[in-house]
């Protein structure tokens, strides 16, 4: 029958179960080896995701510092433009702060839109408008041109154009400027 049939039962059971312990440990040692890989690839597997999730923490972090500097400056460069860059219902009296500038210098004022439009950025339109200033000399209109450098809002000059009225080759007895430009402001939605 076998190799073993020659043997006393007492040896043939000795091998058997010698057999069987030995397959058990083949068993157990292959299991072993693969259980290990697995292990090993999923610390792998773990260290990898613990360094994705620092530099999110950290990504986190730098985020919520750069939006927490950008909403203040935001907010103090927001406070700025709201003061140079009314809304478009509140440039209801142009004309009147216009008056009041160029009565200021002791001029008299020619005062007309001359349309309105979007600029670059749909939060941005601006209002044409042409000045006519008339005073006794040119000092008194460049003196305008002074006090509309501070003007309280954001004024963009497109052309200049200055006028002297002489008699008989004296010094001007009438000095004018028409001015035209546009008046910035702030869409409702902004």
């Amino acid at each position: 029958m076998g190799i073993f049939s020659g043997l006393p039962i007492f040896q043939r059971k000795l091998f058997f179960q010698t057999g069987i312990l030995f397959a058990i440990i083949a068993v157990l040692g292959g299991g072993m080896f693969f259980m290990g890989k697995s292990i090993s690839t999923n610390a792998g597997e773990i260290e990898r995701l613990r360094f994705e999730k620092a530099n999110w923490a950290s990504s986190v972090q730098s985020y919520v510092s750069a939006k927490t500097q950008y909403v203040s400056k935001g907010r103090e460069y927001e406070r700025i433009l709201e003061n140079i860059l009314p809304q478009r219902d509140q440039l209801i009296d142009l004309k009147r702060d216009f008056q009041f500038l160029a009565s200021g210098e002791g001029l008299d004022l020619i005062f007309s839109f001359s349309g309105e439009r979007e600029k670059g950025s749909p939060l941005v339109g601006a209002v044409g408008v042409t000045l006519t200033v008339q005073g006794k000399s040119e000092d008194e209109v460049m003196s305008f041109f002074d006090a509309l450098g501070d003007f309280r809002y954001l004024f963009s000059i497109d052309s200049v154009s200055l006028q002297n009225e002489r008699e008989r080759g004296e010094s001007p007895q009438r000095a004018s400027a028409t001015i035209k430009g546009e008046v910035l402001y702030r869409n409702s939605g902004s």
